[in-house]
């Protein structure tokens, strides 16, 4: 299993607040919400262009 990187300091840090919900899209496919908090801990305002998700299961997933 490997080993997770050293936390590294950001002016964001986000958090997911409850487990995903799963459920069934029209298109057939399986989806999940999340709940993300994001708090800017810098003066200055910060525009967030996306968000990656990861699946923590999947091999060479860091």
């Amino acid at each position: 299993m490997p080993v997770p990187p050293d936390p590294v300091l950001t002016p964001v840090v986000g958090s997911v607040l409850f487990a995903p919900t799963p459920f069934a899209g029209s298109d057939g496919s399986a989806h999940l919400v999340y709940e993300v908090s994001l708090t800017d801990f810098m003066r200055t305002p910060v525009t967030i262009t996306g968000v990656k998700t990861l699946d923590a299961g999947a091999a060479g997933t860091p």
